[in-house]
């Protein structure tokens, strides 16, 4: 009876639970447009109050790759090819690999180095203003795209890790949120292949439950979508970098949590 009832309660069944998963996917993909990423950081935590942790990453896959494919719709004219040819064969080795590895690798301390190189990225060009720091040219997308997908496989979420790739390639706004939807649409797509697999879509509520918070991430895109067009370069970079920051320090406190 226990068990039966918990059931009941953790797992979206009402209009409720409903109704909280498509504000949560508007706020978290509202912020995630303004400040190019991070939806999935800001979700797993809050997701955690109305779902089984377990239902959380399928959930996420499902409503990350609709967010996905409304972006490029929107951004469709500002995609840059020559990164996304590059991003692919980045995704496919770092899936590939993180697949392999999930059970021998210690999440944690992989959470700990990344929240430490979010904090980094976030802190040094505001510590270090003057210094004069190198455009990075296209060969640094595939090895970080590889590190990206690998490190989302084996813990869920890997964050913005990207985003100072882009900031240092001189991407912002639109060309920056294109690029990035559509390969965050091939690593969705791929991962939610590796979940079918597993049987991890086989529950009618994961589906329910992660088109309720798709329904909030499509009325947050369009809703960020306003708010970006408003938005200087300048402020742009400075939302992206504090999002960088959240993001390291939540991974840091998920790290040290255990």
């Amino acid at each position: 009876m226990v068990s039966s009832r918990r059931s009941r309660t953790t797992a979206p069944e009402s209009l409720l639970s409903h109704g909280v998963l498509f504000l949560l996917g508007t706020l978290a993909f509202l912020i995630s447009t303004v400040a190019a990423g991070g939806g999935a950081l800001v979700l797993i935590p809050l997701a955690s109050l109305v779902l089984p942790v377990e239902m959380i990453p399928p959930v996420l896959g499902i409503a990350s790759l609709v967010s996905s494919t409304q972006r490029v719709a929107l951004y469709r004219k500002d995609v840059e090819r020559p990164i996304l040819v590059r991003v692919v064969p980045g995704l496919v080795f770092g899936i590939v690999v993180g697949s392999l590895l999930l059970v021998r690798l210690e999440a944690n301390g992989l959470r700990l180095c990344l929240g430490v190189f979010l904090l980094a990225s976030a802190l040094l060009p505001y510590l270090l203003p003057r210094m004069s720091w190198p455009r990075l040219s296209l060969a640094w997308f595939v090895p970080a795209a590889a590190v990206t997908a690998f490190l989302s496989t084996v813990m869920g979420a890997a964050g913005p890790l990207m985003n100072p790739v882009y900031l240092g390639h001189g991407l912002a706004r639109e060309r920056m949120i294109g690029t990035k939807a559509a390969s965050t649409w091939l690593m969705q797509a791929m991962k939610l292949v590796s979940y079918a697999v597993a049987g991890l879509l086989a529950s009618g509520l994961v589906w329910s439950a992660g088109l309720a918070l798709a329904a909030g991430a499509l009325v947050g895109n369009v809703v960020g979508k306003k708010v970006l067009s408003g938005m200087s370069d300048e402020r742009f970079r400075h939302c992206v970098r504090a999002l960088l920051l959240v993001s390291g320090a939540l991974m840091i406190r998920r790290a040290l949590a255990g």
